[in-house]
Formats: structure tokens, sequence, C-alpha cells
């Protein structure tokens, strides 16, 4: 649906800010304005914001309900001391001059409509990044290695670029990653996988594990879900300590790494 008439597929429709729209809309909800404005005022002096948003929309109208006058709708930043500061006027109407006792109020415009419509949208979008490497790769004695991927499973926000370690998030949020490795077989040392932030101190996620005695393969996986803020990126990073390199697994056996948007915009 996303992209039809008063569903846009933006987070908001006319601003490209946060949505004024948004918002919880209280009933009946009037002030007058205590003084003329010019049609190219930002500041509304008003008798009261008591019940107002902090932010949000406003329809400034004549004092008399006769009038022929259209009504003009505006957007405002703050409410701070008995005005609306911030305002951008003549939102999808025409700015005018008002005098002294003209009613503004709060009444749902499109713009709420588009906005609600807007932020459902966001939320169904799907930040989806699925990697795997099909080659496998040799993993150095006692050095963390991060890990690379040279095939995109799924990656339909461009999250992942080329055959690099890193998945980059495109917005705030919580995710949850997951890692899989599968290790040659081998019987001394140790092996560790986990994924890191980097705006987190840490790793997000850490499993280890001894060599396995019977020589057979090991396969090693961790799934954290964690809250990161957009733009930071997670690499998955691999450790052993055989005395030797090791392989990691490839062709059916693949290495994958994805990261999947679960919500929680900020």
């Amino acid at each position: 649906m996303a992209g039809q008439t008063k569903f846009p597929a933006a987070k908001d429709s006319h601003t490209g800010a946060d949505p004024f729209g948004f918002q919880p809309v209280t009933d009946l909800l009037a002030t007058q304005l205590l003084s003329a404005v010019s049609s190219s005022a930002t500041v509304l002096p008003v008798n009261s914001v008591s019940g107002w948003n902090a932010r949000g929309f406003a329809v400034i109208r004549d004092a008399d309900p006769d009038s022929l006058i259209l009504p003009e709708i505006v957007t405002y930043t703050s409410t701070p001391a008995g005005q609306f500061a911030g305002v951008t006027r003549g939102v999808g109407s025409t700015a005018k001059a008002w005098p002294a006792g003209s009613i503004v109020e709060l009444n749902p415009v499109s713009r709420h409509h588009d906005d609600l419509a807007a932020a459902i949208v966001a939320m169904q979008q799907t930040y989806l990044c699925d990697l795997q490497d099909t080659g496998g790769q040799s993993i150095p004695n006692n050095a963390v290695t991060a890990l690379t991927w040279d095939t995109e499973l799924s990656d339909p926000q461009g999250m992942h670029t080329g055959s690099g370690s890193v998945i980059t998030m495109p917005v705030s949020g919580i995710y949850v990653f997951h890692a899989q490795v599968q290790w040659d077989a081998g019987v001394t040392g140790t092996r560790h996988m986990m994924i890191t932030n980097n705006a987190i101190g840490g790793y997000i996620g850490y499993v280890s594990m001894p060599a396995n005695l019977a020589a057979s393969n090991i396969v090693q996986c961790v799934t954290p879900a964690v809250r990161v803020g957009a733009g930071t990126v997670a690499t998955a990073y691999v450790y052993q300590d055989s005395g030797g390199s090791v392989s990691v697994g490839k062709g059916a056996n693949a290495g994958r790494f994805t990261a999947v948007f679960l919500g929680g915009y900020t």
C-alpha cells in the first residue's frame, strides 16, 4: 500500500522531520490570539496553551462563525509562556494576517492522517540483511578475525556492500542478529565466535567451546537481540588457538550472518 494516495512510504509525509500529526488529539481544544499577527509571524501569543501538545498543528480562523475567510493551518514546535513558537505559516493553506481574538483551535487535518499512515508504513518496513560466505575462509592461529561475506541472500535496504564484513543499521531500534560458522575438524585448542556493534563496548554476542575431541566439524552460532543506533555497524568475528590455521565452512556448510529489525524507533 505504500505510495498510494494518503498512504505515504516515508515516515513523515510533509516536513522531512518527525511527524507533527502522529500525536494525541484533544477534542474541542481552542484558544484565542491575544494580539494581531502578520502573515509572516512565527510566534502566536494566545490566551492559553493548556492541554496542547508541545509541538503539532493548529488551525487559525476568524472569531465570527459566519465569516467567509478561509482558515489557515500552521505547525508549531514549542509552547513557551503562553504562545505558540517556531510557527510555520500556511501549511497546506494560505498564510494570512489575523486580528486579536481570532480562534486558534486543534482540528484534525489531513496531515494527521498522513503521519499516522506513514508511521504504520514505517512499522511495517522490513529491514533485513541475510549474508552467506560460499568460499570459506582460513582463520589464522591466535588472531581475532572478521568474517567476510560474498553472497547477499537478501538485502533490500543495502545494509551490506560487496564482500565486506559489516552490516550497517539503517534506522535505530531493536535488531536480532545471527551468526553461524562451521569449523573444519580439529582436536586442539578452542573455537570462538562473537558479534560486535561499533557503538557498544565489548561483544553483543559471544560463544566459545573446545575443539571436538572426536575430530568432527564444529558448528557455532550466536543470536543476540539488542537495541542499536542508526548508522552503527555489526561485525561477526572468530578466533581459534589450535596452533595453525583452521578453515570455516563453505558450500553447503557456508557461514551465515543475518540482521533483522524488530522495531523501536527513536
